[in-house]
This record gives structure tokens, sequence and C-alpha cells, in this order.
């Protein structure tokens, strides 16, 4: 994707490509505020692209990044959201044996950050449908 700008959001880097949408690494023009953008492949998935949007941005939890901004009135529609540069889980791409040497009380941590962020975003009413490793972000604190 070559250079270019969302509103007032400023196209750095594609970071992630899936069945639904891209994700970009975005600065803002003015705060240089530093986001991920997420932009539907399909302009038709408006309406579920909008409620998916509406709905996490009512939850507000420390395992969920916020949402920072959004464009739903025009094309391209996106929505923007905190950039969190530790990477995803799937990324590690650890070995069982590196897994099962982390102590079992710290994956069990991990196991209870995740289950209680998927419990907030039930609440909200939304539902992730493609909880796997590459979907699930670490927080660099």
């Amino acid at each position: 994707m070559p250079k270019g700008t969302w509103g007032k959001w400023e196209n750095l880097s594609q970071i992630g490509e899936g069945g639904a949408g891209h994700v970009f690494k975005v600065r803002h023009t003015e705060t240089g505020t530093i986001g991920a953008l997420k932009k539907f492949k399909n302009p038709k998935r408006h309406a579920r692209f909008k409620s998916e949007v509406e709905a996490v941005g009512k939850v507000n939890h420390p395992g969920i990044v916020r949402l920072l901004d959004v464009s739903l009135d025009a094309e391209p529609f996106y929505a923007v959201y905190d950039y969190e540069p530790g990477g995803t889980l799937g990324e590690r791409d650890l070995p069982t044996d590196e897994l099962l040497a982390l102590p079992l009380s710290q994956r069990l941590q991990l196991c209870e950050q995740l289950c209680d962020a998927l419990h907030a975003a039930h609440e909200a009413g939304l539902i992730h449908r493609d909880v796997k490793p590459d979907n699930i972000l670490l927080s660099t604190d």
C-alpha cells in the first residue's frame, strides 16, 4: 500500500492483513499519536463494521485496545485503535518446551487476562469470532 492518509492519519506501514481488512500503523498529523488503523476490504460490509466499531467504543478494559478515531460517513471506512508495539503472541512462535518452561503461575495469569478481556467484550455485545495467537496483542508493559 502506498503512503497516504485517512483523514488526519498518515500511513506509516502495513502491519497486518486478515480476511476482513488491512491494518496499518499510522500517525496523527496534528498530535503525532501513533495508532493502528483498520480498513475493511469490502465496503459492502459497512453495517457490520459500524456495529463492531460502536461496540468496541463502549468497552473500557485494560486488555482491549481503545478506539481513538473512526470514519463511517464516507469511503474509505476505517477505525483507529491504540497501537501496541509488543506484537502478537503468534509472532513469538514459541516452541512448546519454551512455553512449558514459563512458570505455571505466569501461564495462568496470561490465560486469566485473555479470558477477562473476552468477558468484557462479550458484556459489551462483541463476539471476537477469531481468537488465535496472531490476534492476541502483547503489551510492552
